[in-house]
């Protein structure tokens, strides 16, 4: 299954497009609706956890994740704290496009099933930039 994506953990994104044929938009373009509270822990143990349990972690997560997330017209933003807006919907294989902007100097990513990370960095923060862009590496185990 094809997604395009429009989430960026701590970054407000750019007005949602249409998405490209054969893809399928996670974010309405209006609300929260379809989107809970998430944390980075391995998901497969959340998945292993009792219907009861999980709604409760939901419930809890999903409560802090609204005190930090916000549509804002075509744009989901995130004030750089909170737990993760996570997509209710289970997605098997997905090939995914996203769109972000990003504060400068800013350290962000986007989690996939909780772990990995795809980690986006400014490339004019120094700090961040631990190697030459042409250089492959591996960081929370995704290859960059």
């Amino acid at each position: 299954m094809r997604i395009l994506a429009l989430l960026l953990a701590a970054v407000a994104l750019t007005a949602a497009p249409t998405p490209p044929e054969g893809f399928t938009a996670l974010y309405n373009g209006k609300d929260l609706t379809g989107w809970r509270g998430g944390d980075t822990s391995d998901h497969r143990a959340y998945l292993a956890l009792s219907p009861e349990k999980r709604a409760e972690r939901d419930k809890t997560w999903t409560a802090d994740m609204l005190a930090h997330w916000k549509a804002e017209g075509d744009d989901l933003v995130n004030d750089g704290k909170g737990k993760y807006a996570t997509t209710l919907k289970e997605y098997g294989d997905i090939e995914l496009t996203l769109e972000y902007n990003m504060a400068p100097l800013g350290d962000s990513g986007i989690y996939l099933r909780n772990v990995p990370q795809v980690q986006i960095w400014d490339p004019a923060n120094a700090k961040e930039r631990r190697m030459a862009p042409t250089k492959v590496a591996v960081r929370s185990g995704i290859t960059a």
